[in-house]
């Protein structure tokens, strides 16, 4: 046992060389595991007194050193731009340790990046970054993703944490052709009775209790590969489950459900 070691927080060993030693040489070697996806749940900033913005934000690695920021941020400023980063602190609890952008020892801040909401508050995520690693060099897992309003002040904060589930990020059923606009991202994981699904969705009906569920098929390109929903084997349809949306029609997901597996 070490202590003062985390495997992806403070002093993180993720992705870092175990090395064997002989009495005269370095005999082995092996990396310390490494991260597929990383998912940052958002929450209010520490100390920000406001109107937090919530989110899920997946990031994961499309190339060598290039990174993808997927998700959805919802409560924030109606049609503002503002600023949307990795920083250097591996917590949201203290707004001493957060730091500053995570960028050393490159030769300059890439963090120009930002989002732009739309008149109900929401932002869709969708960012490249280049110089970063999952848990490589230049790790970004365990650090934090702060949001920050259009006059730069951070509201949000959320660490980078490894998932050892599967992200879906929601579009539009096939062939809807009504109003609503339908996005989220939402994270299922193996429990010991089940799976759990967390996540976030906006563009759904304003103030509005409905269902979400798994269905049988594999496919969303056609509605007849949907199909309904999955529960064979079962005596009765488990999927009674709800959200409920707020007045700009976003809603928080978080469910278990018993029986099911990845």
């Amino acid at each position: 046992a070490m202590q003062d070691f985390s495997l992806y927080s403070g002093m993180p060993v993720l992705g870092h060389t175990l090395v064997v030693h002989s009495t005269t040489a370095k005999i082995g070697c092996g990396l310390i595991g490494h991260a597929e996806t990383l998912v940052a749940s958002l929450g209010a900033y520490p100390g920000y007194s406001g109107a937090a913005p919530s989110g899920t934000v997946a990031v994961t690695a499309v190339s060598d050193g290039t990174l993808q920021l997927r998700g959805i941020v919802t409560g924030l400023e109606a049609s503002a731009t503002g600023g949307l980063h990795v920083h250097s602190g591996f917590t949201c609890d203290d707004a001493g340790l957060v730091g500053g952008h995570y960028y050393e020892p490159l030769p300059s801040d890439p963090w120009t990046t930002t989002y732009t909401s739309d008149a109900n508050g929401v932002a869709l995520v969708s960012l490249d970054v280049t110089g970063f690693t999952l848990s490589g060099g230049m790790p970004v897992a365990g650090r934090a993703l702060v949001v920050h309003n259009s006059a730069g002040a951070r509201v949000s904060c959320g660490l980078l944490e490894v998932t050892p589930g599967q992200v879906a990020h929601l579009g539009a059923y096939p062939g809807y052709a009504g109003s609503q606009a339908v996005r989220g991202t939402i994270v299922t994981t193996q429990s010991p009775s089940g799976i759990s699904m967390s996540g976030t969705v906006a563009g759904l009906p304003a103030s509005t209790t409905a269902g979400y569920h798994i269905h049988a098929g594999y496919s969303c390109n056609a509605s007849a590969g949907v199909y309904g929903h999955y529960f064979e084997g079962m005596a009765q349809d488990p999927w009674t489950t709800t959200y409920t949306s707020d007045a700009s029609g976003a809603a928080q997901i978080s469910l278990a459900m018993q029986d099911f597996s990845l």
